[in-house]
């Protein structure tokens, strides 16, 4: 009886949104209708368009705690802003994107039915907010090639208009192989260093790789630069390592330049990748944000893991590597903690023993020794791909465990 009464008030709401749907449909997207409709569905949400304006926000929370992860890419779904949880939702018009939608998660709990409710609001607001029509024709201003090549990354253009606006510029898209690389600040809130060229960094990298510079296509995506670089099958990811950090290194005219970070996608061999390309890069940037990763440069096939396992429970990744480490993490024992220094600097140097040895400080033979008793206690042979790839599978997970701010587990009744 009451999953009876529960289903009609459902549809008591379904029916409303229904109606609000007609009303929205013909009237420019005012505040009032969207405090309307979060009023209607009892939760508090903000609407960003895709620019990355907070166009309306009901939630407590400031505007810009709201955007500073803006632009948001297809994961995490979940969101903790201000230790508040959200629902995000992308906004669409088909397979054009307009925007997103955070909802305030305020009891801490959603059903299958309130997120199919939830998506029902996402379709009204993405058909009521006001969107730019693409342009029929390309402008002339080369600044106008950054926007039309911001907005193909963020799917709103098709990559026949992107190639059309180019030849009329006389711009040469990326012909052979690529990958993106992310250039952003710590301190990217602020406009100041959100402009500062980083045309030296370009040519820099184009030194390295001996390649034309002009080949190299940038331009700004939200308060980040976008570096499209060419990568011949003769280039690889730890040549482009290698390019990138030597450009930092001899940058010496950018503003802090120790604050610099570079987030670096896979290797795409069309350009019709691009908008992927793009998302990895700033998957990569966020995951070594929130992993608190040391360096200056990141490559995708270090955080691939990582983000291919971040929506996972806790629980899940807490019984994976108490199933792989058994109780060496939570061990404060000396001899415990030496033994996870080994083996974590083992794998982080792709099973290199010298090179682990010399990481951690120890002489090779004891690092080798080391190894011996994990192999003992954790029962795992070295010599397996399956049992390498379980244990950088478990340290993957431990670095979310700690860093809990990276991932937020789905939550549902």
């Amino acid at each position: 009886m009451e999953s009876l009464i529960d289903e009609e008030a459902l549809e008591t709401v379904r029916t409303k949104q229904s109606r609000l749907l007609d009303f929205l449909l013909h009237k420019r997207c005012t505040r009032d209708a969207l405090a309307e409709l979060s009023v209607l569905v009892d939760t508090p949400f903000a609407v960003i368009n895709f620019h990355g304006r907070v166009i309306f926000n009901n939630t407590g929370l400031r505007a810009s705690a709201l955007i500073e992860h803006w632009p948001w890419e297809t994961r995490p779904i979940w969101l903790r802003i201000e230790g508040v949880p959200f629902l995000r939702k992308t906004l669409a018009r088909g397979d054009t994107r307009v925007g997103n939608i955070l909802f305030k998660d305020t009891r801490h709990t959603i059903s299958a039915a309130e997120a199919e409710l939830l998506a029902h609001v996402a379709g009204i607001v993405a058909m009521a907010i006001a969107v730019s029509p693409e342009p029929s024709t390309p402008d002339t201003d080369a600044d106008s090639f950054a926007r039309t090549l911001e907005r193909y990354c963020t799917r709103e253009l098709s990559l026949e208009s992107v190639l059309e606006h180019a030849a009329h510029l006389g711009i040469a898209m990326p012909a052979s192989p690529f990958c993106c690389a992310l250039a952003t600040h710590r301190g990217t809130r602020d406009a100041a260093l959100s402009e500062i060229d980083l045309e030296p960094l370009v040519q820099h990298v184009a030194a390295f790789l001996h390649i034309d510079a002009d080949s190299i296509v940038r331009f700004r995506i939200g308060p980040a630069t976008l570096v499209i670089v060419p990568q011949p099958t003769g280039i690889s990811a730890g040549t482009m390592r290698c390019a990138l950090t030597n450009a930092l290194d001899r940058c010496t005219g950018i503003p802090d330049r120790d604050n610099w970070r570079i987030a670096v996608s896979s290797r795409k061999s069309e350009l019709r990748d691009l908008p992927d390309a793009c998302d990895e890069a700033f998957d990569v940037a966020r995951a070594a944000k929130g992993l608190g990763y040391k360096g200056a440069v990141f490559m995708f096939g270090e955080f691939e893991f990582v983000l291919l396992f971040e929506g996972a429970t806790r629980e899940h990744m807490a019984r994976y590597t108490r199933s792989v480490l058994k109780s060496l993490p939570a061990s404060s024992q000396p001899r415990d903690r030496k033994l996870m220094e080994s083996l974590e600097a083992y794998i982080e140097h792709e099973g290199r023993v010298l090179e682990a040895a010399s990481a951690i400080g120890v002489h090779k033979n004891t690092l080798a020794y080391r190894l011996d008793k994990l192999a003992e206690t954790l029962g795992i042979d070295f010599s397996k791909t399956t049992d390498l790839l379980r244990v950088k599978l478990a340290f993957i997970l431990l670095k979310i465990l700690y860093r809990t701010e990276l991932t937020q587990e789905p939550r549902a009744k």
